[in-house]
């Protein structure tokens, strides 16, 4: 497959020797005011690297780009002399339709679908561009026609992040040029906000319009290297050509029936309310109603801590019995609920389970399952759901790339890949208008790879098993119980009975091990997946089919044992000061509490009405526009003030080096972020780095939990002061430490957690010894350290995760390109690996097998070694178990 890399910009063009020292309003600025000197210049667009910016009428309220008016097209250019320019147009007094014919018929001169140009967060200029240069219409029933590609610049910026603390997919141009050139295009906010439709340009929006599109080139030609050096240039490209594919789900939003909904909700809402009287009647602590001869509940469902007071109240026995099941640490003593206990939906289901094991009345608890499924479902996807459901009866989601330190993408306004089961059969096209006005039948055509992570996890691997059984096409999870337990799965499926009851309970061991030890689960957590399966486990069997799973897939084992020991080994060395870059504890501390001014400096631009920029932050702290940080008043003397002077300029310097990050981290000693990076078979990285607030976390726990007298004397001391509990004496007079959970409770407000970290380091100090760590580095370095190994997890799995999105991205660059053949198709809906179009019911049997042949040559390109399998399927709705109609176009698929 040929997969074109799009350039930001060009290499070279920008040197670490231009930052700061170039000006964009120095550029020439050429304004632009009637259609034909428009059109004169379009036809000498396309033969070098340009960037586009617009300017909209500001109507009182920020610009919606479905709506907005545009008043200005910028764009930059590099002129045939090797110098930039620019040119403002002002369309105002335009004939923006035939600009728009003029950018299509261009293209096509240069023998390309669409001119190409380098943007800034390019959804807003395309649908601007597009909606105000083109006839099209979204009622129109027709596919969203973007008119430019885009090289979208803050997507390359956001590809660079991924994984970083405090990662943002979206910052300003102006933060984004001052942070990689060094130049300030902020100016006033108010000129942005200027632009109205009838008054000629004044000089002062010519200069903000054509400075933002040469900052842009300028910006595009310094990621170009930077992105070259990181090996990012092709996954940056990757997230720029499968932009449009996003935007198009988001103009035509998918369709959804509200009233058969409502009507559903209604059952529910019913249920909920049998549900309260029946837990009323267990709990017996109701009062009557005087419109009903139910009692009502005394006590809140949805309170979780008034459901652990009633579970421990009402099943006292059963709570005893799951908690020294959960916890037998404790020597099998059984306790009651704490507020540092979870009460999930899978903790109450085992806890049943345990309850009917032991023949106990557990109608309480199942009662509470079946309520929070139902409340969720009210809470969720009743009024609040239904309000963000379109006036055109669709869901228009915003889906956003680059924000998953996976790379998948993830949406908004709804979250289109949180909606409920039980929704999937309301969302359902409706007939469009043909061009007599007739109806033309709607359908969906729905796409989704078959065990992707498997298979990218084979291809990685190279293990033979997995692989093997894909080239066989056999069921993997069977294919992985016959090597686990030595049966031959095939004369179990196919024999009697009990032997297809053996087939299953095998099977059914396999399953959760396939795709929960890629995440690094461990044998509790596999227990409880298998115990809720269906197969009751403990955790010594789970523990016993890990280890047989991994002598099954010994190459995968091998893999998966490498990522986590490459991570133990990071993180031993972090234990014994030996890490091949060394950290600055100090440092990061001290960066830590910068962090904490700068979020307060904020905070206090926002409430005086300021635009909280990086530079109006370090005025403001280093007292240019509010009190000095740290400095006693006004000196008095000549010495003073100068000495002032210079602790404002050292400040500023520490600001500028903490705001180049988005979030404080640990630090090493070069002053820059201590980090590891980890890669997809694409290229994609994720970024590894320990933030100072975990770490601070961390390291508070290990303080609170001491192992020698003088440590616990000390703690405490602290929570004596303080009025903390941080201990419990047992009923034998001992002092017990509280648990991981409740010592994270006590420490959840940073400004505890903090003073408590720094009290306990001041009085831990000692003196220096030669050649032996000291007690406070010591406890810092195994709270660094524990930061590191709980990130094992994310680093085993993140290149499994991370390639199958890169195959979907690509799904959608090459999906975008097919669909320009058939008008009226668009996507509408993307959730994990699966992707959803909406066609004309004549066009599915010819378009479904070109959507399965793009799905799986864009997964295969990452992975040519394992066959790829996207199942396709003709559907009226998203219910593909009751709606799918793929049968009735069998005669036209197989022609």
């Amino acid at each position: 497959m040929r997969i074109e890399t799009w350039p930001a910009g060009r290499p070279g063009r920008w040197t670490p020797a231009d930052h700061g020292r170039r000006d964009p309003h120095r550029v020439p600025v050429t304004v632009i005011t009637t259609t034909g000197q428009a059109l004169d210049l379009i036809d000498r667009l396309g033969t070098t690297v340009a960037a586009m910016d617009t300017e909209t009428v500001y109507d009182g309220e920020r610009a919606d780009p479905m709506t907005a008016r545009l008043r200005v097209i910028s764009i930059a250019t590099e002129a045939p002399g090797g110098d930039d320019a620019a040119y403002v147009l002002d369309v105002r007094d335009m004939d923006t339709r035939a600009l728009g014919q003029a950018f299509r018929r261009r293209a096509a001169d240069l023998g390309r679908r669409k001119l190409r140009f380098l943007g800034f967060n390019a959804d807003f200029d395309d649908l601007v561009t597009t909606l105000n240069l083109t006839p099209w219409d979204v009622a129109s029933g027709q596919a969203f026609p973007s008119l430019f590609h885009w090289m979208d610049l803050s997507l390359a910026l956001a590809v660079q992040g991924l994984g970083a603390a405090g990662h943002r997919r979206y910052v300003s141009l102006a933060t984004a040029v001052r942070r990689k050139l060094g130049i300030d295009i902020e100016g006033k906010g108010t000129v942005q906000l200027s632009y109205d439709a009838e008054t000629d340009l004044t000089d002062e929006q010519i200069a903000y319009a054509a400075a933002d599109a040469v900052a842009t080139l300028w910006l595009g030609d310094a990621l170009a290297g930077e992105l070259d050096r990181q090996g990012l240039a092709g996954v940056a490209s990757l997230e720029s050509q499968a932009r449009p594919f996003l935007q198009s789900m988001r103009v035509h939003g998918i369709a959804f029936s509200e009233r058969t909904w409502r009507k559903e909700l209604a059952g529910y809402r019913r249920r909920a309310e049998e549900l309260r009287h029946q837990m009323a009647a267990l709990t017996g602590g109701g009062q009557m109603s005087l419109f009903s001869d139910h009692t009502a509940l005394s006590w809140k469902p949805e309170s979780p801590n008034d459901v652990r007071k009633v579970l421990n109240t009402r099943c006292a026995k059963l709570v005893k019995a799951y908690l020294a099941q959960r916890h037998p640490s404790s020597g099998g003593r059984g306790r009651l609920l704490t507020d540092s206990d979870s009460l999930t939906k899978e903790e109450l289901e085992l806890m049943a389970r345990l309850g009917e094991e032991l023949g106990l009345d557990v109608r309480l608890p199942r009662a509470l399952i079946e309520y929070g499924k139902v409340a969720k479902l009210l809470s969720t996807y009743g009024d609040k759901m239904m309000a963000e459901l379109g006036e055109d009866g669709r869901f228009h989601s915003r889906y956003t790339q680059c924000l998953a330190d996976t790379g998948r993408t993830s949406s908004r306004g709804p979250n289109a890949q949180n909606f409920a089961p039980a929704m999937k059969r309301h969302f359902r096209p409706r007939p469009r208008s043909g061009p007599d006005g007739a109806p033309v039948e709607r359908v969906l055509l729905y796409g989704d790879y078959s065990q992707a992570e498997l298979r990218v996890s084979a291809q990685l691997t190279g293990e033979r098993v997995r692989r093997q059984a894909f080239e066989d096409g056999v069921d993997q999870h069977a294919a992985i119980a016959a090597e686990m337990f030595h049966v031959d799965m095939d004369a179990l499926k196919n024999g009697d009975e009990e032997a297809r009851a053996a087939y299953s309970s095998f099977r059914g061991r396999a399953k959760p091990l396939n795709f929960g030890l890629g995440y690094g689960m461990k044998a509790q957590l596999m227990a409880d997946n298998l115990t809720l399966g269906g197969t009751p486990t403990t955790k010594e069997e789970a523990q016993e089919l890990i280890d047989k799973f991994f002598a099954a897939v010994p190459q995968e084992a091998a893999w998966l044992r490498g990522r986590d020991g490459y991570v133990q080994g990071l993180a031993a060395a972090i234990r014994a000061g030996r890490e091949e870059r060394p950290l600055d504890l100090r440092a990061s501390w001290r960066l830590h509490h910068l962090w904490q001014s700068i979020g307060e400096a904020r905070k206090a631009l926002k409430n005086a009405g300021r635009k909280p920029s990086d530079e109006a932050v370090i005025a403001h702290l280093t007292g240019e526009l509010g009190a000095a940080v740290g400095l006693a008043g006004t000196p008095a003397t000549e010495a003073d003030r100068a000495g002032a002077g210079e602790r404002q300029r050292a400040l500023a310097a520490d600001l500028r080096r903490a705001l180049r990050l988005d979030a404080p981290v640990l630090l090493c000693a070069d002053g820059e972020p201590w980090e590891f990076e980890s890669r997809t078979i694409a290229g994609r990285r994720r970024l590894f780095q320990v933030p100072t607030g975990s770490w601070l976390t961390a390291l508070a726990l290990e303080l609170a939990s001491p192992t020698r007298p003088r440590g616990q004397e000390l703690v405490d001391d602290w929570a004596a002061a303080n009025g903390v509990e941080l201990s419990r004496r047992e009923p034998n007079g001992r002092r017990r430490n509280l648990r991981r959970a409740e010592l994270e409770k006590r420490f959840e407000k940073p400004e505890r957690r903090d003073a408590f970290v720094r009290w306990m380091l001041n009085a831990l100090r000692e003196q220096p010894r030669p050649g032996r760590m000291s007690v406070p580095e010591r406890l810092m370095r195994a709270a660094a350290a524990s930061c590191v190994d709980r990130m094992a997890n994310a680093y085993r799995n993140a290149p499994i995760q991370g390639s199958v999105a890169d195959g979907v991205l690509l799904a959608f660059a090459k999906l975008t390109e097919l669909l320009e053949e058939y008008p009226t198709a668009f996507p509408v809906i993307s959730i994990h690996d699966s992707i959803a179009l909406e066609c004309d019911a004549a066009d599915a049997a010819e378009l479904l097998p070109r959507m399965r042949q793009v799905m799986e040559a864009c997964l295969r390109h990452y992975c040519p070694d394992v066959p790829i399998v996207a199942d396709v399927a003709i559907l009226t709705s998203l219910d593909d178990k009751h709606d799918d109609v793929t049968g009735r176009y069998r005669p036209a698929l197989a022609a």
